[in-house]
């Protein structure tokens, strides 16, 4: 949002000389946003108190000026024009990022619904669930089957190909490579956000210097823990995390588990740098 923020406050030296409504002030900003805007960002940009901008923004509605998705704790405003514009699951999207960025998990915790038995649902998008005991055997499986090295290599490239999906995913909702490039570093937040509310542990981003290929992501209480086992495991989240930033970087990188909870370590810690 900086290059919003600039435009805010070029838009606030011009209209000190000519003393433009409220309503103007914020439309003119929601012209420039076509990510939308909470109410907390445009208070803070605008300098405007809370209820006078809230006046405002139902005026702009009732006028069909503007619009906002979200609920009753969080509003993202928009233009019109971008309303019209935007396909109704990116706009949930943006909502669901908006509000990871500024930490609210509580806030986010009601998208999250059981429709039946075994599965949940968060933002639009089904999740089947199952037993960590599970998944730990299915780890297991790959090691005792192809021995370590041979199943860690199997489990990074899984991940690698789970990767691959969340870009194409990504770069159906872009419209040129260049809104790719820009969005990854922003997607790769909110890749490790969603994966603490659904239970994958407090994923943090640590490091992140995609220009040297470097990354470091440390995951808090894993649910896959095997203490007894004393070597990394979590190679399938090592692929996944390097197809990600290989096309932040535009460079392949490689991805290491250099701290694992299975290996006596308090967290897990991945770290990235460019292939040799």
């Amino acid at each position: 949002m900086e290059n919003v923020s600039g435009v805010v406050n070029q838009k606030v030296e011009v209209t000190t000389m000519r003393s433009a409504s409220a309503s103007e002030l914020i439309l003119a900003v929601l012209s420039q946003a076509p990510a939308g805007a909470t109410v907390d960002e445009l208070s803070r940009w605008l300098n405007l108190d809370q209820y006078s901008l809230s006046k405002s923004l139902e005026s702009l509605r009732e006028r069909r000026l503007a619009d906002y998705r979200g609920t009753e704790w969080v509003q993202i405003w928009f233009a019109s024009r971008f309303l019209k514009k935007k396909p109704e699951p990116l706009v949930r999207e943006i909502f669901f990022e908006r509000i990871f960025l500024s930490n609210d998990f509580e806030k986010l915790s009601c998208h999250l619904t059981a429709e039946e038995p075994g599965t949940i649902d968060l933002l639009g998008t089904r999740y089947v669930l199952l037993a960590d005991r599970v998944i730990t055997k299915l780890i297991t499986g790959f090691f005792e089957s192809m021995g370590y090295w041979q199943g860690s290599e199997m489990l990074y490239r899984l991940g690698a190909e789970l990767g691959k999906m969340h870009i194409s995913r990504w770069k159906k909702r872009l419209a040129s490579l260049s809104e790719f490039h820009e969005a990854c570093p922003r997607k790769l937040v909110f890749y490790l956000a969603s994966s603490t509310l659904l239970g994958w542990g407090k994923n943090e981003l640590i490091e992140f210097n995609p220009g040297k290929g470097r990354c470091t992501i440390r995951i808090y209480n894993h649910p896959v823990s095997m203490p007894e086992f004393g070597k990394p495991i979590h190679f399938l989240e090592a692929g996944m995390f390097a197809e990600l930033m290989s096309h932040i970087a535009g460079k392949r990188v490689k991805v290491s588990e250099v701290k694992c909870t299975s290996a006596g370590a308090n967290f897990c810690e991945f770290r990235s740098k460019f292939k040799a």
